[in-house]
């Protein structure tokens, strides 16, 4: 197991680091850190995880929003019903059209 599944109490620490993190005025931190949460392999990531990159496929960083896209991939691969539920897709499809083609790469990707 990972550090984050041997290690809940850390997990839990970092969690709330990296949610304090996508706050930030930085679009680079925000990123990275929403990277980071779609990382982590714990149980109860997605009532932190959902919320997160709702907020972040419209962000006003395209930096931040073509992150997000593949963190809704990464979120498909371990949880299908949990992306199936929310407006992710339509979201991921109407990022066909943002002004950014890194954006427009990963939500096609996704898709």
């Amino acid at each position: 197991p990972g550090i984050a599944q041997s290690n809940p109490e850390h997990a839990i620490l970092a969690i709330n680091t990296l949610q304090r993190d996508c706050r930030d005025d930085s679009p680079t931190i925000r990123g990275l850190a929403l990277r980071s949460l779609s990382y982590l392999r714990i149980s109860n990531i997605l009532e932190y995880l959902l919320p997160l990159l709702d907020r972040g496929l419209t962000d006003t960083s395209s930096y931040v929003r073509k992150i997000a896209a593949i963190g809704v991939l990464k979120l498909y691969r371990t949880s299908k019903r949990a992306v199936l539920e929310t407006n992710f897709l339509e979201r991921l499809l109407g990022m066909l059209h943002d002004n950014d083609t890194q954006v427009v790469v990963n939500a096609l990707y996704v898709l």
